[in-house]
């Protein structure tokens, strides 16, 4: 009986350990992001592409780019977005991060009594779609990251559109 003991308790630490390896070797690691971004409005206000730059964790220094369709909603000062076309992240050594963009939303606050000056508050999503080079397997983890950019004061006929921006959540390094 104790022989069958042991076997049992032998199976039983193999399989515990071997998904505890499976787990450690997808490599869920914490990441987050802030910086700075530049968003280009097309002439309709229907949409329109960013380029950001900014430091992240396991990019270090690194710039991005996307492009986003807006809609309206029943309240003037809310609108919908989704991503269109490509995403990403380019680190400083050249390694990508492909993303996928979310349905969002972005909340205008007039800044004086007349709505001719603005800042907005965009929230989305991104979900890793894979990368380059140290990034290659990369992807996603149980939840996609979180994305907040607020912008600076802006009006509708300006060009561009500055804004801060964090990104949070987890990712899978392999």
């Amino acid at each position: 009986m104790t022989f069958i003991k042991h076997i049992a308790i032998f199976a039983l630490t193999t399989i515990v350990l071997s998904v505890h390896a499976r787990e450690s070797s997808a490599q869920v690691v914490p990441y987050k992001a802030r910086g700075i971004g530049f968003y280009t409005p097309n002439e309709t206000l229907t949409g329109g592409s960013y380029v950001v730059e900014g430091l992240g964790t396991h990019l270090g220094r690194h710039t991005g780019f996307g492009a986003l369709k807006t809609e309206p909603t029943e309240n003037p000062l809310v609108l919908n977005f989704v991503g269109i076309d490509e995403a990403g992240w380019i680190a400083a050594d050249g390694s990508t991060v492909s993303v996928s963009m979310g349905e969002g939303q972005v909340q205008l606050i007039p800044l004086d009594p007349n709505f001719t000056t603005f800042t907005a508050v965009w929230t989305t999503t991104f979900t890793i779609e894979g990368g380059t080079r140290r990034f290659a397997n990369a992807g996603s983890a149980d939840e996609p990251l979180t994305v907040i950019a607020i912008n600076q004061p802006f009006t509708f006929a300006d060009p561009v559109w500055v804004f801060d921006w964090t990104v949070n959540g987890k990712f899978r390094l392999r």
